[in-house]
């Protein structure tokens, strides 16, 4: 027997005279058609069942399922009033429900309270969808947009599902459909207010610390109490910053330099490096003009070099100042990039900082150039698609040809003539009113191989003068035949 079978058994059990059996049965003929909404007070709770009182001494029920809470509590007591929908009858009393489209009643009725009193409503983020979240508001679902999740859109949406969050309803239609939801209306009063106390305490100029929040490529975020500053990656060093990833963590208290403080809009700029010592500063007194300076160089420009002096230093290479007697068209000719070089102080620009440098001492020397066919031994500079640059001294750069290396098709250049070697060569041309000085590895080995079969067969001549005599006349005027710069 059900619990409905159960109360109407016990209540027919009463003893009533026939008069109040009359005026009851007068009196009960109320009619509900199915959808008819009505306001009723809780008489009891029972079981899986919640009583309802009618009027004229009649009851209803409402599953007690329809009004429990998310951790399973009965949200209704006796006393308390609720509105419910005839559903029908089942066993001989009305069973109401508070559900409209399957959405309690109840939960719409709070929300759309909430709504209209510009009050907020709590919900969980059930789950990600397409452009934002499902937030469950009291079993209903509701729909807040990415945009209004957060102040700042998070690269993973999923750190928000499962979390209790407070929202102001945008937007909601009758019935619990179409309720939209914002937390970024919330957030940004809260911040709002948060920025009013700030400006007592915030100023330009002053130094805070300030815990690292998030870091992004164009800069960090510090949290400032509540309201974020941003540390741009300009301000991180007077160097250069080529990643702040793995420079900084979350929650690492910096020290920095409030330098704008814009409350209006809600903008914070901060600086790590106005607490550095500013390599400028004295620049003129360190690296005065004709000074000596080692350096790296960090960039190559179709129009010079530039040069790592110290952090936040760089200086300026200007092509025409990389030291050649001839005309290059890129720094990569002469320079690379990473290596470590000496240059002069050709001017210092300290209110635009500029730097000027030049590989060649301002000390005016006239280049010593060499004469045609003498021997010199240079010092590689650079294996280039044409050539191999090579210094022949401090003022004075020639090159050799890939045709006069002496190497055979299909070998490598760079194999064979590394930066900083030494190679003897002979010149081939000498053009001083261009600077220009061409080489070969090629001559000066059959030069010495000529002066090598010369010296032989001299040695050959001094041992047996008569025997040697006139094949070696033969063989020296043949050798002067091929090659006159031998004999001489």
């Amino acid at each position: 027997m059900s619990p409905l079978q159960d109360r109407e058994t016990n209540a027919s059990e009463a003893t009533e005279d026939f008069k109040e059996m009359l005026d009851r049965s007068f009196q009960s003929q109320i009619y509900f058609i199915p959808g008819q909404k009505t306001s009723a007070t809780v008489v009891s709770v029972s079981g899986n069942f919640v009583f309802i009182d009618l009027g004229a001494k009649r009851e209803g029920f409402i599953n007690t399922s329809e009004l429990l809470n998310e951790t399973g509590d009965i949200t209704v007591k006796p006393g308390d009033t609720i509105e419910a929908f005839f559903d029908g009858t089942q066993d001989g009393m009305m069973r109401f429900t508070t559900l409209i489209n399957g959405n309690s009643s109840q939960a719409i009725r709070y929300i759309e309270e909430r709504a209209q009193k510009g009050e907020t409503v709590e919900g969980v983020v059930s789950r990600t969808i397409k452009g934002g979240f499902e937030v469950s508001v009291k079993g209903i679902r509701c729909f807040c947009p990415q945009s209004q999740m957060d102040l700042r859109h998070a690269s993973d949406k999923s750190v928000y599902e499962g979390k209790i969050f407070n929202f102001k309803v945008l937007e909601h239609k009758e019935n619990g459909k179409g309720i939209i939801l914002s937390r970024r209306i919330l957030l940004e009063e809260e911040r709002r207010k948060r920025l009013e106390a700030l400006k007592e305490t915030i100023k330009e100029g002053l130094d805070i610390d300030c815990p690292v929040k998030s870091i992004q490529s164009f800069g960090i975020f510090v949290d400032l109490g509540g309201i974020e500053g941003l540390i741009p990656a300009s301000e991180i060093s007077w160097g250069r910053v080529e990643k702040l990833e793995g420079m900084f963590t979350e929650g690492q208290v910096l020290r920095a330099r409030v330098l704008h403080a814009n409350f209006d809009a809600q903008r914070i700029t901060l600086s790590l490096k106005a607490l550095q010592p500013d390599p400028w500063s004295d620049i003129e007194i360190r690296y005065p003009a004709g000074s000596r300076i080692e350096g790296k160089v960090v960039k190559l420009m179709p129009f010079g070099a530039f040069v790592l002096v110290e952090a936040g230093l760089e200086g300026l290479i200007h092509i025409s100042n990389l030291g050649t007697k001839r005309k290059i068209k890129h720094p990569k000719e002469v320079l690379q990039e990473g290596q470590l070089i000496e240059a002069y102080v050709l001017s210092v620009d300290k209110e635009n900082r500029r730097l000027s440098l030049s590989l060649n001492s301002l000390e005016k020397k006239e280049a010593v150039f060499p004469t045609l066919g003498e021997v010199v031994e240079v010092t590689i500079i650079k294996p280039m698609p044409f050539g191999i640059l090579a210094k022949i001294n401090d003022d004075l750069t020639g090159l050799i040809p890939l045709s006069e290396t002496g190497l055979t098709k299909g070998e490598d250049p760079k194999t064979f003539f590394t930066t900083g070697r030494t190679v003897k060569t002979v010149v081939k041309e000498v053009d001083q009113e261009k600077g220009r000085v061409r080489l070969s590895i090629k001559d000066y080995a059959n030069k010495k191989e000529a002066e090598e079969y010369k010296q032989y067969l001299q040695e050959q001549n001094n041992a047996n003068p008569q025997k040697i005599g006139l094949l070696g006349e033969l063989l020296e005027a043949k050798i002067g035949q091929k090659d006159p710069t031998w004999t001489k």
